[in-house]
């Protein structure tokens, strides 16, 4: 298992765009555990340096040589690794009065693992975790789409008692967001529609919003696109605030310039007057507030309401003075 994950899963799952390390957890690599018996090396005049010293001298993987010709030279090469237990026990450590000392004379010599403290689980089942990280700045949900998209081909490569399952997926919730984002601000259009036709019954102020809103939204992506921005929590957040920001203008404005209209008004001039009584009315509004008064003050109906501004530079009053009715 370790090694299939090593030599098939992992370097193919490498090489995608975006991924940025790919580590193995839980496997256990084959390897020849030696438990010396210091009472039997001392009993031959041995120590633990000499049973170093020739497990290191019998065990090596390099060239034993080479021959020259006039026109090639070849390696002579040879695999002296000893891969079990059986091939170190009768390995000869040394010679005391004329007779070989063997490794199985002074040492357990068992077949194990590299680290017996090393394990993962999926569940109640031992496993093989592969770790897949992405690299830094690349879409996370564009990076499991395309691991996704990969694992059923590397699961064919595999023997058939091999599973292979996604243990998790830190894209889920990611993926959860953009829904809930998307269902509330098409909800957001169609409640806009509705209130506005159902109070105004008016078909060109309903499409006034119906137009406005979704092209705001078509703009924020074009501009996110453009700058190469992504969809996380606080562009998810900042979409949602905006689009409350963008109803809330729509019906507000529209439903005044409607009233003042009612009243008697042309187009063009009840939509300026409209607009600029809101830019004083939040004008005051903003000076109060900072000035630690209550903003509300300003939202009830006023008339002929003289509202105290701010001291200038030079130390001189200003005064805010309009008739207007909320």
């Amino acid at each position: 298992m370790e090694d299939l994950a090593d030599t098939r899963l992992a370097p193919k799952i490498s090489q995608l765009p975006g991924v940025g390390l790919v580590s193995i957890s839980g496997g256990q690599k084959p390897a020849v555990r030696i438990q010396a018996n210091p009472t039997a090396l001392a009993a031959r005049g041995l120590n633990m340096e000499d049973l170093r010293s020739a497990l290191i001298a019998a065990n090596v993987n390099q060239a034993k040589g080479n021959f020259d010709g006039p026109h090639q030279s070849y390696q002579i090469g040879a695999n002296d690794q000893l891969m079990s237990s059986a091939d170190y026990q009768p390995l000869v450590i040394a010679y005391r009065n004329g007779a070989p000392v063997k490794l199985a004379e002074v040492a357990d010599v068992v077949d194990d693992v590299e680290n017996v403290r090393q394990a993962a689980w999926m569940n109640a089942t031992p496993a093989v975790i592969l770790n897949i990280q992405r690299q830094p700045g690349a879409n996370i949900i564009t990076v499991v789409d395309r691991i996704k998209k990969l694992l059923p081909q590397l699961t064919l490569t595999l023997p058939s008692s091999v599973d292979v399952r996604i243990l998790t997926d830190r894209t889920t919730t990611i993926r959860a967001s953009v829904k809930d984002v998307q269902f509330s601000l098409l909800l957001t259009v169609a409640l806009v529609v509705m209130v506005i036709f159902l109070f105004l019954r008016n078909l060109s102020a309903t499409l006034i919003p119906s137009v406005a809103v979704p092209l705001s939204l078509i703009g924020t992506f074009a501009v996110m696109y453009l700058l190469g921005y992504s969809l996380n929590n606080l562009t998810l957040m900042a979409l949602t605030i905006s689009t409350g920001f963008v109803v809330d203008d729509a019906i507000v404005m529209i439903e005044n310039i409607v009233r003042y209209i009612e009243q008697g008004e042309t187009p063009m001039r009840g939509g300026a007057e409209r607009r600029l009584a809101d830019r004083i009315h939040d004008r005051v509004a903003d000076h109060l507030a900072d000035r630690g008064a209550d903003p509300a003050a300003v939202h009830g109906r006023y008339r002929g309401a003289a509202v105290p501004g701010i001291r200038g530079d030079a130390g001189r009053s200003r005064f805010w003075s309009r008739r207007w009715s909320r």
